[in-house]
């Protein structure tokens, strides 16, 4: 089995990436698995020469065996974008959508080589699966999360981030990409994950969530500080996720409570 890891990331946050790809390649991981890391750079074209070195570094690195890695570089920025140029590229059987400040537990590879041999041999078919992950500096701020494996549904990927994600190489298949018009960099800043497991799901493809913790987010923004423009966002989300109506309805709801935990 292949394991491919897409790591997104901008040119100012390479050495974050450094870090991160020293982390992996140095957790145990079974000898059947074989790992493949992808980094997608962005930046201006005027920044290229700073994404050589990073280059001549992985050319550098004592890689153990059982691991591959490639970068690539864009000029344009958006996160939808570099999450399409990662599906585009991948080889592996499975691909984990991953940003450029996670910490990986010990047991990553050993559990999700166990999930997805389990899923293998049950023959169930699953285009993506989700699972737990942890938030903050000390990794203790834990989200909530169902207590047992369950389907997905069109509803339930809303509360899903995009590092949650684990997506079978048939995805390149749906003809299903993100949307770049959501996401950071783009003209709506938010959603882009969630709209991109609702198409999957609106075309019969199956997702589940298992409650495996395997990474934690160390960079989470915690204000409650609200813009017009990023609520407004939420609510072209919601309608390109549902329809007008739906989305209308559902973005009401998502507001009423996220003035309600202000408040309060």
């Amino acid at each position: 089995m292949k394991l491919s890891v897409g790591i997104s990331t901008v040119i100012e946050n390479l050495e974050q990436v450094k870090e991160e790809v020293n982390q992996l390649v140095h957790l145990r991981k079974p000898k059947e698995l074989q790992v493949e890391i992808l980094v997608v750079v962005q930046d201006g074209e005027d920044r290229y020469s700073i994404f050589s070195l990073f280059e001549q570094w992985i050319d550098n690195l004592d890689l153990p065996a059982g691991f591959t890695i490639r970068s690539f570089y864009d000029s344009l920025r958006g996160l939808s974008r570099s999450r399409n140029k990662l599906l585009r590229e991948f080889t592996g059987d499975w691909l984990h959508i991953c940003d450029d400040d996670v910490v990986f537990y010990e047991n990553y590879f050993d559990s999700l080589y166990k999930v997805l041999r389990f899923i293998q041999k049950k023959e169930e078919d699953v285009m993506f699966v989700t699972f737990k992950i942890g938030v903050g500096i000390n990794c203790s701020d834990k989200r909530k999360y169902w207590g047992k494996p369950r389907w997905h549904t069109i509803w339930s990927v809303f509360h899903v981030s995009s590092v949650e994600i684990l997506l079978n190489s048939r995805v390149k298949t749906t003809g299903v990409k993100f949307d770049e018009r959501f996401g950071l960099g783009a003209k709506w800043n938010s959603g882009e994950e969630n709209i991109f497991l609702v198409d999957l799901l609106k075309r019969g493809y199956k997702g589940v969530y298992v409650p495996l913790n395997l990474i934690c987010i160390i960079n989470v923004d915690r204000t409650k500080y609200m813009t017009f423009m990023s609520v407004f966002s939420k609510y072209k989300v919601f309608v390109r996720m549902y329809d007008e109506v739906v989305g209308t309805v559902v973005f009401g709801v998502f507001l009423m409570k996220t003035l309600l935990k202000v408040v309060l």
